[in-house]
Protein backbone atom coordinates (compact mmCIF):
# COMPACT_ATOMS: atom_id res chain seq x y z
CA UNK A 1 0.00 0.00 0.00
CA UNK A 2 1.31 3.41 -0.89
CA UNK A 3 2.37 5.31 2.25
CA UNK A 4 1.81 8.98 3.00
CA UNK A 5 5.48 9.17 3.97
CA UNK A 6 6.80 8.15 0.59
CA UNK A 7 4.32 10.29 -1.28
CA UNK A 8 5.60 13.28 0.66
CA UNK A 9 9.16 12.19 -0.13
CA UNK A 10 8.52 12.15 -3.85
CA UNK A 11 7.06 15.63 -3.91
CA UNK A 12 9.37 16.99 -1.14
CA UNK A 13 8.64 20.66 -0.63
CA UNK A 14 6.33 20.93 -3.64
CA UNK A 15 3.50 18.66 -2.58
CA UNK A 16 2.65 20.67 0.45
CA UNK A 17 2.09 18.94 3.77
CA UNK A 18 1.21 20.30 7.17
CA UNK A 19 4.58 20.48 8.88
CA UNK A 20 5.38 22.00 12.23
CA UNK A 21 8.46 23.86 13.34
CA UNK A 22 9.69 26.49 15.76
CA UNK A 23 9.40 29.96 14.29
CA UNK A 24 11.61 32.87 15.19
CA UNK A 25 9.28 35.24 13.36
CA UNK A 26 6.18 34.09 11.49
CA UNK A 27 4.87 36.70 9.08
CA UNK A 28 1.41 35.25 8.48
CA UNK A 29 -0.58 38.44 9.08
CA UNK A 30 -1.29 40.48 5.93
CA UNK A 31 0.27 43.93 5.94
CA UNK A 32 -1.01 47.23 4.63
CA UNK A 33 0.21 47.78 1.03
CA UNK A 34 2.88 50.42 0.61
CA UNK A 35 4.70 51.91 -2.34
CA UNK A 36 8.13 51.24 -0.82
CA UNK A 37 8.31 47.49 -1.25
CA UNK A 38 11.58 46.29 -2.77
CA UNK A 39 11.59 45.95 -6.55
CA UNK A 40 15.10 44.54 -6.89
CA UNK A 41 17.30 42.08 -5.08
CA UNK A 42 16.89 38.40 -4.27
CA UNK A 43 15.18 36.14 -1.75
CA UNK A 44 16.98 32.91 -0.86
CA UNK A 45 15.17 30.15 1.01
CA UNK A 46 15.95 26.82 2.66
CA UNK A 47 14.25 23.87 4.30
CA UNK A 48 15.62 21.92 7.25
CA UNK A 49 13.80 18.60 6.93
CA UNK A 50 13.15 15.99 9.58
CA UNK A 51 10.54 13.19 9.68
CA UNK A 52 8.85 14.89 12.65
CA UNK A 53 8.62 18.33 11.07
CA UNK A 54 10.52 20.90 9.04
CA UNK A 55 11.90 24.38 9.58
CA UNK A 56 11.90 26.95 6.80
CA UNK A 57 14.16 29.99 6.46
CA UNK A 58 14.21 32.85 3.96
CA UNK A 59 16.02 36.14 3.66
CA UNK A 60 16.40 39.17 1.41
CA UNK A 61 19.67 40.22 -0.25
CA UNK A 62 20.23 43.54 -2.04
CA UNK A 63 22.37 41.83 -4.66
CA UNK A 64 22.69 38.25 -5.75
CA UNK A 65 23.71 36.13 -2.73
CA UNK A 66 27.32 34.94 -2.65
CA UNK A 67 29.82 33.26 -0.37
CA UNK A 68 28.99 31.38 2.83
CA UNK A 69 25.49 32.11 4.18
CA UNK A 70 23.91 31.30 7.54
CA UNK A 71 20.23 31.66 6.71
CA UNK A 72 19.16 31.12 10.32
CA UNK A 73 20.22 34.74 10.79
CA UNK A 74 17.35 35.77 8.54
CA UNK A 75 13.70 34.81 9.19
CA UNK A 76 12.14 31.44 10.02
CA UNK A 77 8.66 30.39 8.92
CA UNK A 78 6.33 27.52 9.58
CA UNK A 79 6.22 27.17 5.82
CA UNK A 80 7.57 29.03 2.82
CA UNK A 81 8.02 27.67 -0.69
CA UNK A 82 7.68 30.02 -3.69
CA UNK A 83 5.48 28.33 -6.32
CA UNK A 84 5.05 31.37 -8.61
CA UNK A 85 6.54 34.84 -9.02
CA UNK A 86 5.38 38.08 -10.60
CA UNK A 87 7.48 41.24 -10.63
CA UNK A 88 8.42 41.97 -7.00
CA UNK A 89 6.07 39.41 -5.43
CA UNK A 90 6.17 35.67 -4.96
CA UNK A 91 3.40 33.27 -4.02
CA UNK A 92 3.44 30.40 -1.54
CA UNK A 93 1.34 28.13 0.57
CA UNK A 94 0.33 30.10 3.69
CA UNK A 95 3.42 30.81 5.79
CA UNK A 96 1.71 29.84 9.05
CA UNK A 97 1.54 26.23 7.84
CA UNK A 98 -2.22 26.25 7.24
CA UNK A 99 -4.19 26.19 4.01
CA UNK A 100 -4.33 29.28 1.86
CA UNK A 101 -2.47 31.02 -0.97
CA UNK A 102 -0.25 33.89 0.16
CA UNK A 103 1.39 36.74 -1.73
CA UNK A 104 4.72 37.85 -0.24
CA UNK A 105 6.87 40.90 -0.85
CA UNK A 106 9.92 42.48 0.75
CA UNK A 107 9.20 45.76 2.53
CA UNK A 108 11.46 48.81 2.66
CA UNK A 109 13.34 47.42 5.69
CA UNK A 110 14.20 44.15 3.92
CA UNK A 111 11.60 42.13 5.81
CA UNK A 112 9.57 39.46 4.01
CA UNK A 113 5.88 40.20 4.64
CA UNK A 114 2.54 38.80 3.53
CA UNK A 115 0.72 41.24 1.24
CA UNK A 116 -2.47 39.22 0.99
CA UNK A 117 -3.95 35.79 1.44
CA UNK A 118 -6.69 33.81 -0.31
CA UNK A 119 -8.38 31.18 1.90
CA UNK A 120 -8.53 27.70 0.37
CA UNK A 121 -10.26 24.51 1.42
CA UNK A 122 -7.05 22.48 1.16
CA UNK A 123 -3.39 22.90 0.34
CA UNK A 124 -2.68 24.49 -3.01
CA UNK A 125 -1.57 22.71 -6.16
CA UNK A 126 -0.27 24.68 -9.12
CA UNK A 127 -0.31 28.48 -9.37
CA UNK A 128 0.07 30.42 -12.63
CA UNK A 129 0.22 34.21 -12.81
CA UNK A 130 -1.01 35.42 -16.21
CA UNK A 131 -0.86 39.18 -15.70
CA UNK A 132 -1.37 41.92 -13.12
CA UNK A 133 -5.02 41.05 -12.51
CA UNK A 134 -5.35 37.37 -13.49
CA UNK A 135 -3.94 34.29 -11.85
CA UNK A 136 -5.04 30.65 -11.81
CA UNK A 137 -4.59 28.12 -9.03
CA UNK A 138 -5.60 24.59 -8.09
CA UNK A 139 -6.37 23.02 -4.74
CA UNK A 140 -5.25 19.52 -3.88
CA UNK A 141 -8.64 18.30 -2.67
CA UNK A 142 -10.84 19.72 -5.45
CA UNK A 143 -10.77 17.25 -8.35
CA UNK A 144 -10.61 18.79 -11.80
CA UNK A 145 -11.12 22.39 -10.69
CA UNK A 146 -9.21 25.58 -11.40
CA UNK A 147 -9.86 28.89 -9.67
CA UNK A 148 -9.12 32.44 -10.83
CA UNK A 149 -7.86 35.32 -8.69
CA UNK A 150 -6.58 38.86 -8.92
CA UNK A 151 -2.88 38.88 -7.88
CA UNK A 152 -2.90 42.64 -7.30
CA UNK A 153 -5.64 42.50 -4.65
CA UNK A 154 -5.36 38.80 -3.72
CA UNK A 155 -9.07 38.22 -4.14
CA UNK A 156 -10.65 35.10 -5.59
CA UNK A 157 -12.59 36.06 -8.72
CA UNK A 158 -14.21 32.81 -9.86
CA UNK A 159 -13.62 29.46 -11.52
CA UNK A 160 -12.60 28.20 -14.92
CA UNK A 161 -15.48 26.28 -16.51
CA UNK A 162 -13.89 22.80 -16.53
CA UNK A 163 -17.00 20.94 -17.68
CA UNK A 164 -15.95 17.66 -19.28
CA UNK A 165 -12.41 17.65 -17.86
CA UNK A 166 -10.64 14.29 -17.60
CA UNK A 167 -11.03 12.76 -14.15
CA UNK A 168 -9.98 9.24 -13.22
CA UNK A 169 -12.63 8.34 -10.69
CA UNK A 170 -10.69 5.41 -9.22
CA UNK A 171 -7.90 7.78 -8.19
CA UNK A 172 -8.22 10.00 -5.13
CA UNK A 173 -6.04 12.82 -6.50
CA UNK A 174 -6.93 14.65 -9.72
CA UNK A 175 -5.42 18.13 -9.90
CA UNK A 176 -3.04 20.40 -11.78
CA UNK A 177 0.50 21.61 -11.06
CA UNK A 178 2.90 22.87 -13.75
CA UNK A 179 0.51 24.79 -15.99
CA UNK A 180 1.84 26.50 -19.12
CA UNK A 181 0.44 29.75 -20.55
CA UNK A 182 0.84 30.56 -24.27
CA UNK A 183 0.22 34.24 -24.92
CA UNK A 184 -0.04 33.93 -28.73
CA UNK A 185 -3.47 32.26 -28.51
CA UNK A 186 -4.30 33.09 -24.86
CA UNK A 187 -4.45 29.41 -23.96
CA UNK A 188 -3.62 27.72 -20.68
CA UNK A 189 -2.38 24.12 -20.82
CA UNK A 190 -3.03 22.25 -17.56
CA UNK A 191 -1.55 18.73 -17.25
CA UNK A 192 -3.47 16.37 -14.97
CA UNK A 193 -1.72 14.85 -11.98
CA UNK A 194 -3.66 11.74 -10.95
CA UNK A 195 -2.80 9.27 -8.21
CA UNK A 196 -4.34 6.47 -6.17
CA UNK A 197 -3.12 6.22 -2.58
CA UNK A 198 -3.86 2.48 -2.52
CA UNK A 199 -1.22 1.60 -5.11
CA UNK A 200 2.55 1.46 -4.80
CA UNK A 201 2.94 3.72 -7.83
CA UNK A 202 3.16 7.45 -7.71
CA UNK A 203 1.25 8.37 -10.87
CA UNK A 204 -1.67 6.09 -11.65
CA UNK A 205 -2.24 6.31 -15.40
CA UNK A 206 -0.22 5.35 -18.47
CA UNK A 207 -1.08 8.45 -20.52
CA UNK A 208 -0.55 12.18 -20.08
CA UNK A 209 -3.75 14.25 -20.12
CA UNK A 210 -3.66 18.01 -20.67
CA UNK A 211 -6.65 20.35 -20.48
CA UNK A 212 -6.65 23.11 -23.09
CA UNK A 213 -8.29 26.24 -21.64
CA UNK A 214 -9.35 29.42 -23.44
CA UNK A 215 -8.61 32.28 -21.06
CA UNK A 216 -10.66 34.72 -23.08
CA UNK A 217 -13.83 32.76 -22.35
CA UNK A 218 -12.50 31.13 -19.12
CA UNK A 219 -13.66 27.77 -20.46
CA UNK A 220 -12.02 24.40 -21.03
CA UNK A 221 -11.98 23.54 -24.74
CA UNK A 222 -10.80 19.92 -24.75
CA UNK A 223 -8.57 17.25 -23.25
CA UNK A 224 -5.58 16.06 -25.25
CA UNK A 225 -3.82 12.76 -24.53
CA UNK A 226 -0.29 11.45 -25.04
CA UNK A 227 -0.17 7.67 -24.64
CA UNK A 228 2.65 5.65 -23.03
CA UNK A 229 3.93 8.42 -20.80
CA UNK A 230 3.51 9.00 -17.07
CA UNK A 231 3.49 11.90 -14.62
CA UNK A 232 3.83 15.46 -15.97
CA UNK A 233 4.86 16.85 -12.57
CA UNK A 234 8.47 17.79 -13.36
CA UNK A 235 9.39 18.88 -9.80
CA UNK A 236 11.74 21.72 -8.99
CA UNK A 237 10.62 25.25 -9.80
CA UNK A 238 7.87 24.05 -12.18
CA UNK A 239 9.21 26.30 -14.93
CA UNK A 240 7.10 26.38 -18.11
CA UNK A 241 9.00 24.81 -21.00
CA UNK A 242 7.82 26.97 -23.89
CA UNK A 243 10.07 28.33 -26.63
CA UNK A 244 10.04 31.59 -28.55
CA UNK A 245 7.70 30.35 -31.27
CA UNK A 246 5.18 28.75 -28.91
CA UNK A 247 6.26 25.11 -28.88
CA UNK A 248 5.34 23.66 -25.48
CA UNK A 249 7.26 20.81 -23.85
CA UNK A 250 6.44 18.68 -20.82
CA UNK A 251 9.15 16.80 -18.94
CA UNK A 252 7.33 13.64 -17.85
CA UNK A 253 8.66 11.52 -15.02
CA UNK A 254 7.75 7.91 -15.67
CA UNK A 255 7.28 5.74 -12.59
CA UNK A 256 10.51 6.24 -10.60
CA UNK A 257 10.64 2.43 -10.67
CA UNK A 258 7.71 2.18 -8.26
CA UNK A 259 5.72 0.05 -10.70
CA UNK A 260 8.44 -2.61 -10.40
CA UNK A 261 9.44 -2.05 -14.05
CA UNK A 262 13.10 -1.06 -13.97
CA UNK A 263 16.24 -1.29 -16.06
CA UNK A 264 16.67 -1.42 -19.82
CA UNK A 265 13.58 -3.60 -20.32
CA UNK A 266 11.18 -1.18 -18.60
CA UNK A 267 8.45 0.13 -20.94
CA UNK A 268 8.84 3.62 -22.36
CA UNK A 269 5.98 4.87 -20.17
CA UNK A 270 7.94 4.02 -17.01
CA UNK A 271 10.90 6.15 -18.07
CA UNK A 272 11.28 9.94 -18.22
CA UNK A 273 10.64 11.62 -21.55
CA UNK A 274 10.00 15.04 -23.02
CA UNK A 275 6.85 15.41 -25.13
CA UNK A 276 5.68 18.31 -27.28
CA UNK A 277 2.69 20.44 -28.32
CA UNK A 278 3.82 22.27 -31.49
CA UNK A 279 3.41 26.03 -31.87
CA UNK A 280 0.10 27.08 -33.38
CA UNK A 281 -1.62 23.84 -32.41
CA UNK A 282 -3.46 22.45 -29.42
CA UNK A 283 -2.55 18.80 -30.03
CA UNK A 284 0.43 16.65 -29.09
CA UNK A 285 3.02 15.75 -31.71
CA UNK A 286 2.72 11.95 -31.46
CA UNK A 287 6.07 11.49 -33.18
CA UNK A 288 8.09 13.53 -30.65
CA UNK A 289 9.61 11.66 -27.67
CA UNK A 290 12.93 12.49 -26.07
CA UNK A 291 14.47 10.60 -23.12
CA UNK A 292 17.24 12.89 -21.78
CA UNK A 293 18.85 10.19 -19.59
CA UNK A 294 19.25 7.83 -22.52
CA UNK A 295 20.49 10.74 -24.65
CA UNK A 296 23.13 11.47 -22.02
CA UNK A 297 24.44 7.92 -22.44
CA UNK A 298 22.76 6.00 -19.59
CA UNK A 299 20.08 3.82 -21.23
CA UNK A 300 20.48 0.90 -18.82
CA UNK A 301 20.17 2.55 -15.41
CA UNK A 302 17.93 0.66 -12.99
CA UNK A 303 15.95 3.89 -12.46
CA UNK A 304 16.09 6.84 -14.85
CA UNK A 305 15.03 10.25 -13.49
CA UNK A 306 14.92 13.69 -15.14
CA UNK A 307 13.61 16.65 -13.14
CA UNK A 308 13.78 20.42 -12.70
CA UNK A 309 13.55 21.63 -16.30
CA UNK A 310 14.09 25.24 -17.34
CA UNK A 311 14.00 26.76 -20.84
CA UNK A 312 16.74 29.13 -22.06
CA UNK A 313 16.48 30.08 -25.74
CA UNK A 314 16.94 28.84 -29.31
CA UNK A 315 15.61 25.38 -28.50
CA UNK A 316 17.93 24.88 -25.51
CA UNK A 317 16.67 23.80 -22.10
CA UNK A 318 18.28 22.36 -18.98
CA UNK A 319 17.33 19.62 -16.54
CA UNK A 320 18.78 17.57 -13.70
CA UNK A 321 19.13 13.91 -14.68
CA UNK A 322 20.57 10.69 -13.30
CA UNK A 323 24.11 10.38 -14.65
CA UNK A 324 25.35 7.33 -12.76
CA UNK A 325 24.08 4.09 -11.31
CA UNK A 326 22.49 4.01 -7.87
CA UNK A 327 24.04 1.70 -5.28
CA UNK A 328 22.71 -1.86 -5.49
CA UNK A 329 20.96 -1.29 -2.18
CA UNK A 330 18.65 1.28 -3.82
CA UNK A 331 17.47 -1.28 -6.35
CA UNK A 332 16.81 -3.77 -3.58
CA UNK A 333 14.85 -1.26 -1.51
CA UNK A 334 12.81 0.09 -4.45
CA UNK A 335 11.81 -3.46 -5.33
CA UNK A 336 10.71 -4.16 -1.76
CA UNK A 337 8.77 -0.91 -1.60
CA UNK A 338 7.01 -1.60 -4.89
CA UNK A 339 5.98 -4.97 -3.47
CA UNK A 340 4.73 -3.37 -0.26
CA UNK A 341 7.34 -5.23 1.80
CA UNK A 342 9.67 -2.41 2.88
CA UNK A 343 9.80 -1.81 6.64
CA UNK A 344 9.74 1.70 8.13
CA UNK A 345 13.50 1.48 8.69
CA UNK A 346 14.06 0.43 5.07
CA UNK A 347 11.87 3.28 3.83
CA UNK A 348 13.96 5.71 5.89
CA UNK A 349 17.12 4.20 4.42
CA UNK A 350 15.71 4.54 0.91
CA UNK A 351 14.91 8.19 1.65
CA UNK A 352 18.51 8.89 2.63
CA UNK A 353 19.95 7.11 -0.41
CA UNK A 354 17.62 8.73 -2.94
CA UNK A 355 17.24 12.23 -1.52
CA UNK A 356 20.89 12.69 -0.58
CA UNK A 357 22.43 10.40 -3.20
CA UNK A 358 24.54 12.64 -5.44
CA UNK A 359 24.34 10.85 -8.79
CA UNK A 360 22.62 13.54 -10.87
CA UNK A 361 24.06 16.09 -13.25
CA UNK A 362 22.61 19.31 -14.60
CA UNK A 363 22.59 18.90 -18.37
CA UNK A 364 22.05 21.00 -21.48
CA UNK A 365 19.18 19.72 -23.65
CA UNK A 366 18.87 20.49 -27.33
CA UNK A 367 15.12 20.03 -27.84
CA UNK A 368 15.45 20.05 -31.63
CA UNK A 369 18.39 17.67 -31.99
CA UNK A 370 17.28 15.62 -28.94
CA UNK A 371 20.73 15.60 -27.36
CA UNK A 372 21.89 15.93 -23.75
CA UNK A 373 25.29 17.18 -22.55
CA UNK A 374 26.46 17.51 -18.94
CA UNK A 375 27.43 21.06 -17.95
CA UNK A 376 31.19 21.12 -17.28
CA UNK A 377 32.52 22.54 -14.04
CA UNK A 378 29.60 21.42 -11.89
CA UNK A 379 29.76 18.49 -9.44
CA UNK A 380 27.24 15.70 -9.08
CA UNK A 381 24.17 16.74 -7.10
CA UNK A 382 21.35 15.11 -5.14
CA UNK A 383 18.96 16.28 -7.81
CA UNK A 384 15.88 14.40 -6.71
CA UNK A 385 15.46 16.43 -3.54
CA UNK A 386 14.94 20.06 -4.63
CA UNK A 387 15.97 20.41 -8.30
CA UNK A 388 15.18 24.12 -8.54
CA UNK A 389 16.42 26.06 -11.55
CA UNK A 390 15.97 29.65 -12.68
CA UNK A 391 16.80 31.88 -15.63
CA UNK A 392 17.55 35.51 -14.78
CA UNK A 393 18.71 37.82 -17.55
CA UNK A 394 21.10 35.72 -19.64
CA UNK A 395 22.29 33.31 -16.93
CA UNK A 396 21.00 30.11 -15.36
CA UNK A 397 20.97 29.26 -11.66
CA UNK A 398 20.91 25.66 -10.44
CA UNK A 399 20.34 24.24 -6.96
CA UNK A 400 23.20 21.98 -5.88
CA UNK A 401 23.52 19.50 -3.00
CA UNK A 402 26.51 17.19 -2.53
CA UNK A 403 27.31 16.19 1.05
CA UNK A 404 30.65 14.58 0.17
CA UNK A 405 31.93 17.76 -1.47
CA UNK A 406 30.23 20.03 1.09
CA UNK A 407 28.10 21.72 -1.56
CA UNK A 408 24.72 23.12 -0.52
CA UNK A 409 23.64 26.16 -2.47
CA UNK A 410 23.37 27.44 -6.03
CA UNK A 411 25.66 27.48 -9.05
CA UNK A 412 25.62 30.15 -11.74
CA UNK A 413 25.98 29.06 -15.37
CA UNK A 414 26.77 31.43 -18.23
CA UNK A 415 25.67 29.90 -21.57
CA UNK A 416 27.59 32.56 -23.50
CA UNK A 417 30.98 31.10 -22.58
CA UNK A 418 29.95 27.78 -21.01
CA UNK A 419 31.37 28.68 -17.60
CA UNK A 420 29.91 27.56 -14.27
CA UNK A 421 30.79 28.67 -10.76
CA UNK A 422 29.58 28.26 -7.20
CA UNK A 423 27.43 31.24 -6.27
CA UNK A 424 26.76 30.66 -2.57
CA UNK A 425 26.77 27.91 0.01
CA UNK A 426 24.40 27.50 2.96
CA UNK A 427 26.25 26.88 6.23
CA UNK A 428 23.15 26.75 8.48
CA UNK A 429 19.41 26.62 7.92
CA UNK A 430 18.99 23.36 6.04
CA UNK A 431 19.07 22.68 2.31
CA UNK A 432 19.08 25.53 -0.21
CA UNK A 433 15.88 25.39 -2.25
CA UNK A 434 14.81 28.79 -3.58
CA UNK A 435 16.35 31.81 -5.29
CA UNK A 436 13.75 34.41 -6.29
CA UNK A 437 14.69 37.58 -8.15
CA UNK A 438 12.52 40.67 -7.52
CA UNK A 439 11.77 43.06 -10.37
CA UNK A 440 9.61 46.08 -11.20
Amino acid sequence: MKTIWYKSLLLSASLLALLSSCSKEDNATPTTPTTTDKTSGFVASTIAYSPSGSSYFAGYFDGIPSGQIDLTQKTSFKFISPVATYKNAFFSQATDGTTGLSKLVVDATGKIVVKGNIPTTSYIGGVKIINETLGVYAEQSTAGKLFTFDPSTMTKTGEIDMTGAKIIDTNDANLYYNMVYRASDNRLFAPLYTSNSKTSQYYDATSIYVEVINLTTKKREKTIEFANAMDPYQRGSLNPLIDETGNIYFLTQGSYGLDGKVGSNAPVSSKPQIIKIPAGTTEFDASYRFNPVTALGFPNLIVQIAVGGVYDKNGIAYACVTAGEYPARVTELITKFAQGKATAAEQAELYQLVIYGSNYKWVKLDLNAKTATAIPGMPFTAGFSYPNSYKYDDKLYFQMLNDAEKVNGFYEYNPADGSAKSLFNITAGGVAVGLVKLSQ
